[in-house]
């Protein structure tokens, strides 16, 4: 028996093609590997696939968000504020926040993440304040990772 149903049309195109063409309201979403570790351990370095969804909702705290920094540099980071037409992201692998954007810089939302043929749907609130619980144990994380060092320091040196 054949199959009918007919599988979505797949093109590769730039983030700027896809950007210019939601902007004169095409609505694609688009499916993309990350290159770089800001994200981790939630998305893995050129493994895991995201799906961007574009931006046609309000911006939730804790959604993981496609945005275009000042420097012109696309980057995904989770929201931890959002004050009026201000938002705060931040990396869930990062120490530091990231400076403020406007909400005219987020492009998309992600709304799932695809690991080894399995699939997170990100766009829940469940796994938005799974992340932000994972951001606000940043001091817990920053002083277990100062520990780590330290004890690592403290095996490489001998008392002869």
């Amino acid at each position: 028996m054949k199959n009918n149903k007919t599988s979505p049309q797949v093109r590769t195109i730039s983030i700027e093609e896809w950007c210019a063409l939601n902007r004169e309201g095409a609505h694609l979403t688009a499916r993309i590997r990350l290159d770089g570790n800001s994200m981790y351990p939630l998305i893995r370095r050129m493994q895991d696939y995201v799906t961007v969804h574009p931006l046609d909702r309000k911006i939730l705290k804790g959604d993981v968000v496609l945005f275009k920094r000042a420097d012109g540099r696309y980057v995904v980071h989770r929201v931890r504020k959002i004050k009026g037409q201000t938002v705060l992201t931040m990396g869930d692998n990062c120490s530091c926040p990231d400076s403020e954007i406007t909400t005219d810089s987020v492009l998309g939302y992600i709304t799932r993440i695809e690991r080894g043929g399995r699939i997170i749907n990100a766009d829940t609130c469940i796994w938005r304040l799974l992340g932000l619980i994972w951001l606000s144990l940043l001091p817990l994380r920053k002083l277990y990772s100062g520990i780590k060092k330290t004890i690592k320091k403290s095996g490489d040196v001998t008392d002869e």
